[in-house]
């Protein structure tokens, strides 16, 4: 089998896997996502990506690349193909697996900081261990749990912050928005005028007016 071949069918699917990451990075910087160290700049974002990140390594998907791209001579005589053309499906189907085993953790790198070479060093130490140490799954399992474990601590004080301000919110608009009561009895007596229902008084009500009527005529009397 021409290696060279071989090289070039798998570095193509990393060529492809590089324009796309470049485009995920120009489309976060063009949203304004990004902050100043080239990380996201969004709790939500960085919990969203932790969890995708974090339930991928737990799936069978994940166990199945990381199985062959930890074997890859039981790779090639399980996948053996005659030919150049052969070399090249070979190469490219080595890449997909090994793509499909660490894109997640790749996609982490938007998390911390794309161009932090000491965060790329870590993933690159971790990606390692993960293909070369025999207890490689169990890497990827416990990768997986503490992923989602950091999603959930950077999702939930934004949360409670943000349960906070709508709370404030909302008291500040009732505040604004606050209505004098009226006193008690004042919406009997509008209903009442407003359907010609004559108000029903007390006796000592009806005895005051009557006598304020009295002392109405007698102040209007003429003087003699």
């Amino acid at each position: 089998m021409p290696t060279a071949i071989f090289v070039l069918g798998y570095l193509a699917v990393w060529g492809m896997f590089s324009v796309a990451a470049a485009f995920l990075h120009w489309a976060l910087a063009y949203s304004g996502l990004l902050g100043q160290n080239m990380a996201i700049d969004n709790a939500w974002a960085v919990a969203g990506i932790l969890l995708l990140a974090g339930l991928y390594q737990l799936t069978p998907l994940k166990e199945a690349c990381l199985t062959r791209c930890r074997s890859p001579s039981g790779f090639i005589l399980s996948e053996w193909r005659e030919g150049y053309l052969g070399s090249v499906i070979m190469g490219f189907r080595h890449g997909l697996y090994c793509a499909g085993c660490c894109w997640a953790l790749m996609l982490i790198m938007f998390a911390v900081s794309a161009m932090d070479l000491r965060w790329t060093a870590a993933f690159a130490i971790y990606v390692a261990a993960e293909k070369l140490l025999p207890a490689g799954p169990h890497i990827a399992k416990f990768s997986g749990y503490a992923a989602i474990v950091a999603a959930l601590v950077t999702a939930l004080p934004e949360s409670g912050r943000g349960a906070t301000r709508i709370g404030r919110e909302h008291g500040s608009c009732c505040r604004q928005g606050s209505v004098k009561r009226p006193e008690r009895g004042t919406a009997l007596v509008h209903i009442q005028q407003s359907l010609g229902v004559k108000r029903i008084m007390s006796p000592s009500r009806r005895r005051v007016q009557s006598d304020e009527r009295r002392a109405s005529r007698v102040e209007d009397m003429p003087m003699l």
